[in-house]
């Protein structure tokens, strides 16, 4: 698997998988992996998958201790303006920086409570539901709206006149 910020995990594309996948690293059901130069832009996913998957040696591997910390939680929070603002500092380097797991690990927040989790999780998918469909609905809107206007511009629909305004028009 690959990472990216705008899909998450990923196939990887074939030409870019190794020979020899030995080092490839095991990312279990619920657990995290990232590109330490990739951090900073936002590269980290949770695996949606419940099986094991692969990744490629130059990640980063962790999971969340489930008893302490909802991977969910982890997912929503890595979203926050805090993670945003956390990473944009940590890390070393000048054109591609890299973000250790030391970096990571210096990462504070609030935990609450499992089951306060659970509900924020819950809370949280059902907006991130929402916000996903609202957002294919102002994007299928747009295309509708194009639609027209590219019909009524080069002319293939024409719309009715009223008479009142052809009234005013030959004044």
């Amino acid at each position: 698997m690959a990472i990216t910020k705008s899909v998450g995990m990923r196939p990887m594309r074939e030409e870019t998988i190794a020979g020899n996948i030995e080092r490839y690293k095991l990312v279990p059901p619920q657990g995290f992996a990232y590109n330490p130069m990739r951090l900073n832009i936002g590269s980290i996913a949770k695996s949606p998958f419940d099986h094991d998957v692969l990744v490629s040696p130059d990640y980063v591997v962790f999971a969340c201790d489930e008893s302490k910390l909802l991977p969910s939680y982890l997912h929503h929070l890595r979203h926050s303006q805090k993670w945003v603002s956390h990473f944009e500092l940590a890390g070393n380097g000048g054109v591609r920086v890299r973000i250790y797991y030391d970096d990571l690990g210096r990462f504070t927040f609030a935990l609450p409570p499992i089951d306060v989790q659970a509900r924020l999780v819950q809370l949280l998918d059902a907006a991130s539901q929402e916000i996903a469909v609202l957002t294919r609905y102002a994007d299928a809107l747009r295309a509708q709206k194009r639609g027209l206007m590219q019909k009524l511009l080069t002319g293939q629909w024409r719309l009715p006149i009223p008479k009142q305004a052809q009234e005013i028009a030959s004044v």
